[in-house]
């Protein structure tokens, strides 16, 4: 038993010496499934968690849009009327410009995770040797030959 990371076993039991090639292929045949079964779950777990991000992400774009109305129905739409600017129109807008701030962050931190989650999932194969080299207590335990 090894625990190299998931490509170096595979590398491993491509190099390793057999008694004959039903057994070289069999055994290659194994390692792979082992190692690829590994990949679709980490896939699958990048999948579930971009989802969540992006669920997220349209959550944040509601608040923006409701955002955007109260604006228009508390501040802009009174203007046009004829109001003219008072400190309550100055709280109103100072209030409607930090909650756009807080949301301009949130919905930045989602782009992030989401640009994140679109790098690992252009490459699931890469981006889980990458998390098994980083995180090596994660690394499979997969025999190079039985």
């Amino acid at each position: 038993m090894t625990n190299h990371d998931p490509h170096q076993v595979r590398i491993l039991a491509r190099t390793a010496t057999y008694p004959n090639a039903i057994e070289e292929r069999e055994n290659i045949r194994r390692v792979d499934k082992e190692v690829f079964e590994r990949v679709r779950l980490n896939e699958r777990h990048i999948i579930a968690t971009a989802e969540a991000a992006r669920a997220q992400a349209l959550e944040l774009e509601k608040v923006a849009v409701n955002l955007n109305a109260d604006i228009q129905t508390s501040i802009l739409a009174p203007l046009r009327q004829g109001a003219r600017w008072d400190d309550s129109f100055a709280v109103l807008a100072q209030q409607a410009q930090d909650q756009g701030l807080l949301l301009l962050g949130e919905l930045q931190r989602e782009v992030t995770a989401l640009d994140w989650h679109a790098s690992r999932i252009a490459d699931p194969y890469g981006s889980y040797i990458e998390m098994t080299n980083k995180y090596t207590m994660l690394r499979p335990t997969i025999s190079v030959q039985e």
